[in-house]
Order: structure tokens, then sequence, then C-alpha cells
């Protein structure tokens, strides 16, 4: 068994979820977390420069959820960053213009 590495991918996709994307004002961020350990949540521009840090925590494991506010961004097309003990999940976030 591969220590901390979900068999055949089971938790691809799981791990990251952001809904309503795309979206207006606010977004829902939705991630779990499999292990006691540390979890950081970025996002970059489309052409990948960082823009912010949402989280950046120590987590237990489980599932969590992150109230985004996007008022202060652009419409345009985003990544969301989900790093846990060293793993990267990338989702793509789509802001709309209302």
């Amino acid at each position: 068994s591969g220590r901390g590495i979900p068999a055949n991918g089971s938790n691809v996709g799981k791990q990251l979820t952001i809904a309503p994307n795309p979206f207006g004002d606010r977004t829902t961020i939705t991630y779990l977390v499999n292990c006691d350990c540390r979890v950081q949540l970025d996002v970059t521009t489309a052409d990948g420069k960082p823009m912010t840090t949402l989280v950046n925590d120590k987590r237990s494991s489980g599932t969590y959820t992150y109230a985004w506010d996007t008022t202060s961004i652009a419409s345009g097309t985003y990544y969301c960053t989900l790093i846990v003990d060293g793993m990267p999940t990338v989702k793509q976030a789509i802001k709309v213009a209302r």
C-alpha cells in the first residue's frame, strides 16, 4: 500500500471543488484533507502569476470549506491550487461579470 496515496486515485476530483463555477461575486471552495498535515490553498491568474493565498495552516483529516469573496478581482479565469502534504490539486475557477 502506498502510504498517503489514494488507491486508484479514489480522491481525485473530490479533493477540491469550486461551486458555483463560473461564479459572480462569491463562490465556495470545498477541499478534502486526508491527513493531519499542512494545507495551502493558492490562487493564481490564468498566466500563472500568484494572486493570493487563501489558506496556509495545519489541518486535521476532514472536509473544509472556504467562502471566497471575489468582489475585488476582475472577471476572468483563475486557478486554485490545493497543496496537501506537498501534493498539488489544481482546479480552474471562472469569474463572470454580473
